[in-house]
């Protein structure tokens, strides 16, 4: 992991607003994150995608894919930007059958496309995930360049493998009430954070 710890200490500017080709490299498990918006928890995931045609130079000098993230409630009821988002990527509904349980691990190392837009907070610019759709039937992009990794709470090595992810992301997962369990210290609360296809039945997901 140490591409993903070196692109977090470079000042770069936001990848640029409009349809780009991606790839889902990491599933992140964050928690449950409470909302002083809704006055509640829920049980955030954060999903991260390399784009191959927006690239910067690390200091060992090589060219490395960017990586942008964003961050859904884990839910596939019938209004959940999580279910919208998938079914995009899907190009298809969900089944009844499918919405009883979805394995969100089969996203790792799909392609797919993204639509990013950027928003403005005081002087600084960030990109964002607007959309996600299904790539096109016959467009291939290239190989996979940032390690998978998928990071869940409930796993054994949990607590060791945070090392793994980057500091800020690290940082929301400590806010969890899950992660508060691992340590037994009550939580803190934290304001809301800001795929391929062959046939039509031959979807991966």
């Amino acid at each position: 992991m140490s591409l993903i710890v070196k692109s977090e200490g470079q000042k770069l500017a936001p990848i640029p607003e409009g349809t780009h080709f991606a790839r889902c490299v990491q599933l992140i498990d964050l928690g449950s994150q409470y909302s002083e918006t809704y006055d509640k928890w829920s049980p955030k995931v954060m999903i991260r995608w390399e784009i191959p045609g927006e690239v910067f130079t690390d200091t060992d000098g090589k060219p490395y894919p960017r990586l942008i993230g964003s961050t859904y409630t884990k839910s596939l009821g019938e209004n959940a930007n999580m279910r919208k988002m998938l079914e995009a990527w899907r190009g298809k509904k969900f089944t009844d059958e499918e919405l009883k349980s979805f394995d969100l691990s089969v996203l790792v190392s799909l392609p797919c496309m993204i639509t990013i837009t950027h928003s403005s907070k005081g002087d600084t610019t960030y990109a964002n995930v607007a959309n996600v759709a299904a790539m096109p039937k016959g467009i291939e992009i290239e190989a996979q360049a940032t390690p998978s990794l998928i990071y869940d709470l409930d796993s054994f090595d949990a607590l060791e493998n945070i090392d793994q992810l980057p500091e800020f992301i690290q940082n929301i997962i400590k806010k969890s009430k899950e992660w508060d369990a691992l340590h037994g210290e009550p939580a803190e609360t934290v304001n809301d954070m800001p795929c391929m296809e062959e046939t039509a039945d031959d979807r991966p997901f």
